[in-house]
């Protein structure tokens, strides 16, 4: 990666923002919403004109809420025909066409909801800098460009994580990132079982595609965990990063003990294989970020937690300053961000979700 901007802040001002007590964010239904009987909101994403959608995989379609609260739009249905989705995964923009992940190709429709086109989705081949050329193992669009290129995250064998700008042989044009995860305790536990709360890299990237974040791990003493936390535009180039640290918030030998005891109960787990896992090493601590989203500018949005169940968003600008945080409840799961504005699920007491718009206070 080349480096463009590396933000550097004072401690002063960070700390201080860190000490001031949080206002929660103003979260009120979507325009348009509130009638609207979700089964299972789910992928979102916002327009550069402000069009939200909304995928609704339980009714195979993706509902569009044109600006103004003007009665949405319903577009596709469950099937194998132009329009239709046999299954339906990531949403996004490139300029003013959505495009939609629908197996193994992108189906695009333009703003008012008719179907234009599908695009298949290539396999990816890495070729990466003292590696052998190879076939990941999974992955997943994240922006569609010019020509057809798709910036995707893909996993390799060794469980790197590179994102980059993939053409439609398959081939990858330029890698963005590359991230070599740390080892998480419980890894080596056999049977493909991997212990829970193993803070993993989070990776995220803008709706143009333009902007790619990560969080990764950096490490861990006296009760704090730094996290490293790079913004990077599509070629690579670094546009801010720094290492932000956070309280840690301990996981009880207690909790522990039970969640080895659920997942060695599982129904037909060997006994020998039981015992293992329930000898296994897990994470003392809940990973300190939980979710990162990048808005059109560079800007970022974390969820940091601050409890157990309990959680704060923490705002970034687009040079890495830290703009403050906010409170929010954790029924709360923000799917996109643009500046002030963040779009997403509030699910009530009984699971019912509805689809809500987020302003920072």
């Amino acid at each position: 990666m080349k480096l463009f901007i590396a933000a550097t802040l004072t401690l002063a001002p960070l700390s201080a923002l860190m000490g001031q007590s949080p206002q929660p964010l103003r979260v009120s239904p979507l325009p348009g919403a509130e009638g609207v009987d979700w089964v299972s909101a789910g992928a979102m994403a916002v327009s550069r004109a402000g069009i939200v959608a909304v995928a609704e995989g339980a009714d195979w379609q993706v509902v569009l809420f044109p600006v103004g609260g003007r009665a949405p739009t319903r577009i596709g249905r469950k099937g194998e025909g132009p329009g239709e989705f046999e299954s339906i995964g990531r949403i996004g923009w490139h300029a003013d066409s959505l495009w939609v992940r629908n197996q193994r190709k992108l189906s695009l429709f333009s703003p008012s909801g008719q179907f234009i086109r599908d695009i298949p989705i290539p396999s990816p081949q890495l070729a990466l800098p003292g590696r052998e050329p190879e076939r990941p193992l999974a992955g997943d669009v994240l922006a569609l460009g010019a020509g057809d290129q798709m910036l995707q995250l893909v996993t390799t064998r060794a469980q790197a994580i590179v994102v980059g700008t993939i053409g439609p042989s398959g081939l990858l044009n330029r890698a963005a990132m590359t991230i070599e995860p740390p080892k998480c305790p419980g890894q080596d536990v056999p049977g493909a079982i991997r212990m829970p709360f193993c803070t993993k890299p989070l990776v995220s990237a803008s709706a143009n595609g333009r902007w790619i974040a990560s969080v990764v791990l950096a490490s861990r003493a006296a009760g704090r965990v730094a996290m490293n936390v790079t913004v990077t535009d599509e070629a690579g180039t670094v546009r801010w990063a720094q290492k932000l640290d956070f309280a840690e918030v301990p996981i009880s030998r207690e909790f522990a003990d039970s969640i080895r005891g659920v997942i060695a109960g599982y129904r037909g787990t060997p006994p020998d294989l039981a015992a293992k896992i329930r000898a296994a090493e897990m994470s003392t601590f809940f990973p300190p970020v939980t979710d990162v989203l990048v808005g059109p500018d560079g800007e970022l949005w974390l969820r940091v937690r601050t409890a157990p169940n309990g959680f704060v968003w923490q705002r970034h600008d687009g040079t890495g300053r830290m703009i403050g945080r906010a409170s929010a409840s954790p029924r709360l799961e923000l799917q996109a961000v643009a500046g002030i504005t963040a779009w997403g699920v509030m699910r009530d007491a009984d699971d019912v979700p509805q689809v809500v718009r987020a302003v920072w206070p």
